[in-house]
């Protein structure tokens, strides 16, 4: 009888073992894990919930933390830090963009590559070049609002000054197709050619557009070098 109680608490003790380190190893990679999901699905029909995991993560990690100092576990706080600083560490590591650009692609971009469902417009010497508005996210159902185009010259990365005329009267040929783009909306309501916007490469020639509305300090490098209006 004294062995098999013995092998029984044992086993109590390992069991007891591997769910403290199971808990430790969660406690660890939840938050960073988070925050790559944050990045994979921002583009995606997932993007509204974000905010709310986010929120909720973070409550958890602020109770671990000061369960951690109030009761003096000082391996929960050490993991806790670690955790931190891979949050931290992440935006630098130069997986941020891999993983922005991968979670795109997998759930939206890889629908959009042919281009059928976009409004397309060609530009360039020889119109060997491609701009298209593929669709809209809205913070509803995506978590933020955005432009998605496909743009194979990459110009609209570019200072304003320095995208070519050609590029311009393609922006400006999608801005006045009717399309459920925010670009169309807002060149029903201003006259200028160009507002002050901020994109941001999302992959396989895909970037996000976001544009300054309050921001008054507009675009006029069209209208005074390429004669657009």
């Amino acid at each position: 009888m004294g062995f098999f109680k013995a092998k029984k608490e044992i086993n109590y003790k390992f069991r007891k073992k591997v769910k403290s380190a199971m808990f430790i190893l969660v406690l660890l990679l939840a938050l960073p894990g988070a925050f790559v999901y944050f990045d994979f699905t921002k583009y995606s029909t997932l993007g509204h919930l974000n905010s709310t995991i986010k929120f909720i993560i973070i409550f958890l990690y602020a109770l671990i933390f000061f369960f951690s100092l109030t009761k003096r576990k000082w391996h929960y706080f050490f993991v806790f830090l670690l955790s931190v600083t891979m949050v931290v560490i992440y935006p630098y590591s130069g997986l941020k963009d891999l993983i922005i650009h991968k979670g795109f692609y997998i759930l939206r971009g890889q629908f959009y590559k042919n281009l059928s469902h976009c409004a397309v417009e060609h530009y360039g010497k020889n119109q060997e070049q491609t701009l298209a508005y593929c669709f809209r996210t809205y913070p509803e159902s995506e978590g933020g609002n955005y432009d998605i185009f496909y743009d194979s010259g990459g110009e609209v990365m570019l200072p304003e000054n320095n995208r070519s005329c050609s590029w311009y009267t393609a922006w400006y040929s999608i801005a006045r197709k009717k399309n459920d783009s925010m670009l169309y909306g807002i060149a029903k309501e201003i006259s200028m050619p160009s507002i002050l916007m901020k994109t941001s490469n999302i992959g396989h020639s895909f970037y996000a557009v976001e544009y300054d509305l309050f921001d008054r300090a507009f675009n006029y490098y069209p209208i005074s070098y390429c004669g657009i209006k």
